[in-house]
């Protein structure tokens, strides 16, 4: 399709192919299939001829149409870019059911949740991971892989989906709870359930899914990864607010659903791979990064996450990676992998939260230094040894 530019000063529309008058409105009758462009002259514009059959600048929502390059979710002839979209065009509003979506490893049945509201109001979350036990995701007693097959609602096992590495991602959602079915257990209505959790990280800026794992694809010598802090070599933090730890991609802050609250945390300590070698500040893309190769970040003892998320049957376990470890057999890992989020008012100089963060926790689930710890405090926080609340208590990761 071509790209009319409109010449200031004529009354003309040339491309190598045609040229026709215009008048001061949008042309009519002309070049007018969905998916047209064109540039007006008048208002210096880039318009597309849209779903609702009219001339309309770049980057202006259509109310009421879904993503414009995507179906309704209905089926796998009509697959919906996001669960995310087809709420904000209120095509769907409520509810959780399975939609087809276009996903990085083609069109698939994705379970979603319409019902569950973010800080702002707003749903449409997809299902990426399962695990039957919460405190088991990182691969303690569990073989945890990726996974192209189904990942839905009635799902068992320990997988995380290898059908969304390029999906786009502002929020990623851990809820710690035996049953994702219907309208009223998630989010806030789980408040007076202890052996429940439901928190996400928030990004102010949208980032593809293999990204909140790892900087760049591959595994190799000199390669980035992410930490908590930036800092000479050899100070890992002789406090907990003050780790560096191997981590997510710096984010926002996190908002826990189920309390209803948001607490400035900027990082989700994993593991302690790398905790005794420099950090360092990429300013441009927003987060902090150790390299492998120095202190306590062996080659063997990690693992190409972005190959991982994009490959069936990959194994994933955050437990085998470690400082001294060889991942691909499991030996002598640091025996780590925890998720967690901060109580709602956390102490002076808090804005981490996970490995080696045994204080100031609202909700924490996985392994620490070989410790099982499955706690959820609520609101007004604690120590991560406090209970075990959310042991044996299956765990699901969304995205938005």
């Amino acid at each position: 399709m071509p790209i009319r530019v409109g010449v200031a000063g004529t009354t003309q529309f040339l491309d190598d192919r045609i040229i026709f008058p215009v008048s001061p409105s949008d042309p009519v009758g002309v070049g007018t299939a969905q998916g047209e462009m064109y540039f007006n002259s008048t208002d210096s514009k880039l318009k597309r001829y849209a779903r609702n059959n009219t001339w309309t600048a770049l980057g202006t929502a259509i109310t009421g149409y879904h993503h414009p390059y995507t179906g309704d979710g209905s089926s796998s002839s009509s697959p919906a870019y996001s669960a995310k979209s087809l709420y904000d065009a209120g095509v769907v509003t409520s509810g959780k059911s399975l939609k087809w979506i276009s996903t990085s490893g083609g069109v698939k049945q994705v379970w979603c949740d319409f019902d569950t509201q973010d800080e702002d109001g707003n749903s449409g979350w997809m299902l990426v991971a399962h695990f039957d036990e919460g405190q088991k995701w990182g691969g303690k007693d569990s073989t945890v892989t990726t996974s192209t097959g189904n990942i839905h609602n009635n799902h068992s096992g320990y997988n995380i989906s290898a059908n969304f590495y390029n999906a786009d991602v502002r929020r990623f959602r851990i809820t710690v709870n035996a049953d994702v079915n219907n309208g009223t257990n998630l989010g806030s209505s789980l408040s007076s359930n202890n052996n429940a959790a439901d928190w996400y990280y928030d990004w102010d800026k949208t980032l593809q899914w293999k990204k909140v794992w790892a900087p760049v694809g591959g595994w190799t010598s000199g390669q980035r990864f992410y930490v908590s802090k930036v800092v000479a070599a050899g100070n890992p933090g002789s406090t907990e607010a003050d780790r560096k730890r191997f981590t997510l991609h710096k984010f926002d802050h996190a908002y826990n659903l189920r309390d209803s609250y948001s607490v400035a945390q900027k990082h989700a300590c994993l593991c302690d791979y790398g905790n005794n070698g420099a950090g360092y500040e990429d300013a441009v893309e927003g987060y902090f990064y150790g390299i492998q190769g120095e202190q306590e970040a062996p080659l063997a003892g990690m693992f190409d996450m972005w190959g991982a998320l994009s490959t069936d049957g990959s194994k994933f376990e955050m437990y085998d990676v470690g400082r001294s470890a060889t991942y691909v057999d499991g030996s002598s890992p640091d025996q780590d992998g925890s998720l967690a989020i901060l109580q709602q008012n956390p102490a002076s100089g808090f804005d981490k939260a996970g490995q080696d963060v045994n204080t100031n926790t609202a909700a924490k689930i996985g392994q620490d230094d070989n410790g099982v710890v499955a706690c959820q405090n609520g609101a007004s926080g604690g120590s991560h040894t406090a209970n075990t609340n959310l042991s044996g208590v299956d765990m699901w990761w969304w995205i938005k």
